[in-house]
């Protein structure tokens, strides 16, 4: 479930709320959007935001250390193998 903040459609009233006048103002922690507000009006926007994986240009990692599941802050963290390829 995404959480959003309260918005209402005001579908840009002023006509300055276009994107060269929108400045970043925040985001929330998990979250698929940010918040926006207009240089001009003070106006503020929610503006959702995508994560986009690059598998073209991805890296391959011998030996991570943990396991699927696990958690890498616990205590009990694996030792990484140190041997070379």
């Amino acid at each position: 479930m995404t959480l959003y903040p309260k918005t209402k459609d005001i579908s840009n009233k002023n006509g300055c709320c276009i994107p060269d006048n929108l400045m970043f103002n925040y985001y929330g922690d998990g979250v698929e959007w940010e918040v926006w507000k207009c240089d001009a009006c003070n106006a503020q926007y929610t503006v959702p935001i995508e994560i986009v994986r690059d598998f073209k240009n991805r890296c391959y990692v011998r030996d991570t250390g943990f396991k699927r599941g696990h958690n890498p802050d616990s205590q009990n963290k694996p030792q990484a193998s140190s041997e070379k390829v």
